[in-house]
């Protein structure tokens, strides 16, 4: 019980800090925020029965250590791709992250 309820936080805790970055990276409206939180939520529905449907035919362990991989490989490469845009001086003062409106609507879109 106490590993679910750690993997449980930690999961809300990353979800919590990536709204407040890209609130950070577009302070003067909740576009980003909010485009984000669609974005998850199809995901998640999308993809919800595929991922139930690998994990059934997996043992419960090995599914779950695959999943908890994948999940924390996600989570490195959202941090790895916001770093440039937060330590962008443009980018804390409105202007466009990453000098590019391109590249910044791609990794918002990845």
């Amino acid at each position: 019980y106490s590993s679910h309820a750690l993997a449980a936080w930690g999961q809300r805790s990353w979800e919590f800090a990536v709204g407040l970055l890209m609130l950070k990276l577009r302070p003067e409206n909740l576009t980003l925020v909010s485009a984000y939180g669609l974005a998850d939520s199809l995901g998640q529905v999308l993809l919800g029965a595929s991922v139930g449907t690998y994990l059934d035919k997996r043992g419960r362990l090995q599914g779950a250590t695959q999943m908890y991989m994948l999940q924390n490989t996600g989570v490195l490469l959202s941090a790895a791709a916001i770093f440039p845009l937060l330590s962008d001086p443009k980018g804390s003062k409105g202007g466009d992250p990453g000098g590019s409106p391109l590249f910044f609507w791609a990794l918002t879109a990845a």
